[in-house]
């Protein structure tokens, strides 16, 4: 009885919440006649599982949440001809639809391009200014404000300042100076749907005429910083689930956030630039102090890098990696035109939620013009080592497989090509030791044999030849650590003896000629080294070691007596080194033979010597150095790794921080400017390797 002529039941959709859409009438299941909803006029609609009405009218292609009348807006049609009155329409259970069309069928993806959240449960918390009024003949600022928020009893808050008229980063204040007991009234667990008021010193935070500004009042109440619409990808390969955004990250939605750490944040702090014409966000403490965030000059709003990786933690989330791209193209959870992540802080910005499906992620930063991959992000599965070459990368993770991924064109990547690698891939299990020289590759198994892979023109692969290999070869067995070069290779066999194979034009083999070897050589032989080798390292064309006992020595190009022996000119034999009580060293340097070195001590203080120009000693100066320095100030250092003309170092809490040559980003502090003496890079690092010239790559556990 609810229909009658000439209104025939038609565009019958059945929702999954068990309601009955007829016309613009709503039905129980069992036929009862629940409301209108008021889309009589519509031509056609249907609806998918998750309960959304779509509906076609002129000059707008609509989806519609009935229940909580959330709707989203399509003012452009979809690319593929739409016809509304055809009936040929069906959803998939990701909300995509298909139609037919003549001897076609057209895919239509499902898309989230208004700011409604779908997903949320109940409105969002709405602030509101109440009154905002100089106090006569003060410089105080009375403000009352309320939140109305339907379910929950509190909320955290936040006050900012605008210049009348603006809506920007170069308009606005945060409010932090409040006085006479007021700023208990704003902050953390404030109660809603009533009036909180404060008394803002405003001079204190803004020298600015208070009839030029307006004031805003900001509130959330724990859901998000964002409404970001996430979708679940399936459990895959024995992973658990993980969430991804349906949309890319803008620098505009980033707007929204930096307004609201302003306001409630001790952790960022805006700041002017170029005598007034612009204002800059930078961060205050931890990994991101005094690092530039996101700044707006010239009416161009941008977030660097640093700023992107802050938001992505505070959204509890981070990057989309390629693995998970693939992943995501492959089975079509519902994205559209995704870019690829490496060039993510130029355009969009992907997220996902992964609380279990990665327990450590792998990050990199800096760039390389020969790398396939500016290495930002990449999924590291419990990575646990990495070595970076000067354009590839390995890393080994907890299960023994090792996997590597960026230029292949020498085969380093040991996969039977010499194809770039954009992603990770694997190349070998059953691996406990790695290595990455310039453009070659060394691992050892677990059971002890070593295997190489990649340019062997000199030898350095210690096979015999000088045929470079795309697929592993066998060297020899009984190994127990290794390390590689630029063209020479380092290994320690289990009875503690050392090895050496490759370029040996600055004597950086050790064998007292400077004769180029194919096939490992033994090298520090005699009583002095009886005790064993304990630690091995590369530099570009020199090589450390140190002996039980903790005897530090050297060998090869010295230029810059990168060899703290004192002097400088290059040595074919091992010489002491002017230091004692070493725990471990790494060299770094150029193909013209010079170089920097630098050790820890077993007391976790840090030493350096050899080329400075950069400040790769961080001994806050340039000055070269043929004698160990020791960085000042420093203590607790766990591990340490030299680059081209830059150097990066751990300490015992996991923070990881760096110096010397910044002009590609390597020391990840937001700039490109040289530091002598160690900035804080990032925090929760378990591995990290310094790249030969421009990038560097950590393990972060989150």
């Amino acid at each position: 009885g609810q229909f009658y002529t000439p209104n025939q039941p038609t565009n019958l959709v059945v929702a999954s919440h068990r309601e009955v859409y007829v016309n613009g009438r709503v039905f129980s299941m069992q036929g009862e006649y629940l409301r209108n909803h008021g889309l009589n006029s519509v031509d056609f609609y249907a609806g998918s599982r998750d309960g959304m009405l779509w509906f076609f009218e002129p000059n707008n292609f609509t989806m519609r949440n009935l229940r909580t009348q959330d709707y989203a807006n399509f003012s452009s049609y979809p690319s593929a001809p739409f016809d509304g009155r055809n009936p040929n329409l069906s959803f998939a259970a990701n909300g995509d639809f298909y139609q037919t069309s003549g001897r076609l069928i057209y895919l239509f993806v499902r898309e989230y391009r208004s700011s409604v959240n779908f997903l949320s449960p109940a409105p969002l918390p709405q602030a509101e200014v109440v009154t905002a009024a100089q106090r006569p003949g003060t410089s105080l600022v009375d403000v009352t404000y309320r939140v109305t928020d339907t379910d929950s009893p509190n909320v955290t808050t936040g006050l900012l300042a605008f210049r009348d008229g603006g809506n920007s980063l170069w308009e606005c204040y945060p409010m932090r100076t409040f006085v006479e007991g007021s700023a208990v009234n704003v902050g953390a667990n404030q109660p809603v749907n009533v009036d909180r008021s404060v008394v803002w010193n405003m001079p204190a935070d803004w020298a600015v005429d208070y009839a030029n500004i307006r004031v805003e009042a900001l509130a959330n109440d724990g859901r998000a910083l964002r409404g970001i619409h996430w979708i679940s990808v399936p459990a895959w390969n024995g992973q658990p689930v993980i969430q991804v955004s349906y949309e890319p990250f803008h620098n505009e939605h980033a707007l929204d956030l930096w307004f609201w750490l302003l306001a409630t944040s001790s952790e960022v702090r805006i700041t002017p630039i170029q005598n007034n014409n612009a204002r800059q966000i930078i961060g205050t403490g931890g990994a991101f102090n005094n690092r530039l965030l996101a700044q707006q000059a010239g009416g161009i709003y941008s977030v660097t890098q640093a700023g992107r990786q802050f938001i992505a933690g505070k959204l509890g989330a981070r990057p989309i990696t390629t693995s998970e791209l693939a992943r995501a193209r492959d089975g079509n959870y519902g994205f559209s035109q995704i870019q690829p992540t490496q060039h993510y802080n130029y355009g969009d910005l992907f997220l996902v939620k992964d609380n279990s499906l990665y327990t450590s992620s792998l990050s990199g930063w800096g760039a390389d013009s020969n790398s396939a991959d500016d290495l930002f992000f990449l999924a590291g599965n419990n990575a646990v080592k990495i070595a970076a070459g000067r354009s590839h990368l390995l890393f080994l993770r907890a299960d023994g497989t090792l996997w590597g991924y960026g230029y292949n064109a020498q085969g380093q990547l040991g996969l039977g090509h010499t194809t770039d690698q954009n992603g990770p891939v694997q190349i070998a299990s059953g691996v406990a030791q790695i290595a990455a020289g310039e453009y070659h590759s060394l691992f050892v198994k677990t059971d002890g044999t070593l295997w190489a892979m990649g340019n062997n023109f000199n030898g350095q692969l210690g096979d015999g030849t000088t045929t470079y290999r795309n697929s592993p070869v066998l060297i020899t067995t009984g190994v127990a650590q290794v390390a590689a070069g630029a063209s020479h290779s380092l290994f320690v066999k289990t009875n503690g003896t050392l090895w050496a194979m490759g370029l040996n034009n600055y004597g950086q083999l050790g064998d007292g000629t400077n004769t180029q070897r194919t096939t490992p050589v033994q090298i520090a032989s005699g009583p002095a080294f009886a005790a064993g080798i304990t630690h091995i390292t590369a530099g570009y064309h020199h090589s450390l070691f140190v002996v039980a006992g903790g005897a530090l020595y050297g060998m090869g190009a010295n230029q810059s007596g990168q060899l703290g022996t004192g002097s400088t000119g290059s040595v074919n034999a091992p010489v002491q080194i002017l230091a004692t009580g070493v725990l471990r060293a790494t060299g770094g340097g150029e193909s013209n033979g010079t170089g920097h070195s630098l050790f820890i001590k077993t007391d976790g203080s840090l030493w350096g010597m050899g080329y400075n120009a950069q400040g790769q000693l961080g001994d806050g100066t340039t000055t070269q150095r043929t004698t160990p320095v020791q960085v000042p100030g420093l203590s607790n250092i766990a591990d340490v790794s030299a680059g081209q003309y830059f150097t990066v170092f751990m300490k015992s809490d996991g923070s990881l921080w760096g110096m010397g040559q910044n002009n590609s980003g390597q020391l990840n502090d937001g700039t490109t400017t040289d530091r002598s003496t160690p900035v804080p890079i990032t925090t929760n690092v378990t591995a990290f390797d310094a790249g030969y010239s421009f990038h560097t790559a950590s393990v972060l556990l989150p």
